[in-house]
């Protein structure tokens, strides 16, 4: 897990370094002029049970294909959009 910038600034401004990656260099002047910059979190991913799931599908949710048919075989294709 990487720091946060807040970490980051903290430590540049503590030890006095610039930081280099990949070819770039940042510096504390290049922290200040990005104004405006919110962080969002990642969400974090919560652990359904398939039961769970399956209450919140609707007719939206699910679309069924027919893949291939004959007079022994039905080959379908389920996809479950789950959302975000």
């Amino acid at each position: 897990m990487a720091p946060g910038p807040d970490v980051v600034r903290r430590a540049m401004e503590r030890w006095k370094i610039d930081l280099t990656y990949r070819g770039h260099r940042l510096t504390l002047e290049d922290l200040s002029t990005v104004s405006g910059l919110v962080l969002v979190p990642a969400p974090i991913p919560v652990q359904m049970t398939l039961w769970d799931v399956i209450k919140k599908l609707d007719n939206q949710s699910v679309k069924v294909e027919i893949k291939d048919k004959n007079l022994s075989l039905i080959e379908l294709r389920v996809s479950i959009n789950l959302g975000s």
